[in-house]
């Protein structure tokens, strides 16, 4: 595993377009925190309880979900460079 960061990219940054743009509709789960185990159980970082089977989308509803995001606005050179960069890394890789 590899992690890249690439400066100025938003999320969505692979959608190109002239700058990011503020979209006050969109749902911001930034502030919903869960641990995750390995049976898949999902369990609340604010209280301790465990998000039913099937209910995270509830959950954040009630819990941390805000409203709100910057979007988009990629530019070809980020694109090309994270292109180059997964090609590169699946070489390294024996794929």
């Amino acid at each position: 595993m590899e992690v890249k960061i690439y400066k100025g990219a938003h999320h969505a940054w692979e959608a190109l377009g002239p700058r990011p743009y503020f979209n006050a509709r969109l749902e911001n789960y930034a502030k919903c925190r869960v641990m995750q185990g390995d049976d898949g159980k999902m369990t609340s970082v604010l209280d301790g309880k465990v998000i039913p089977a099937g209910s995270w989308h509830d959950w954040a509803q009630r819990s941390c979900l805000t409203r709100g995001g910057h979007c988009c606005g990629g530019t070809l050179e980020i694109k090309r460079q994270a292109t180059d960069d997964i090609i590169a890394f699946l070489k390294r890789n024996g794929f």
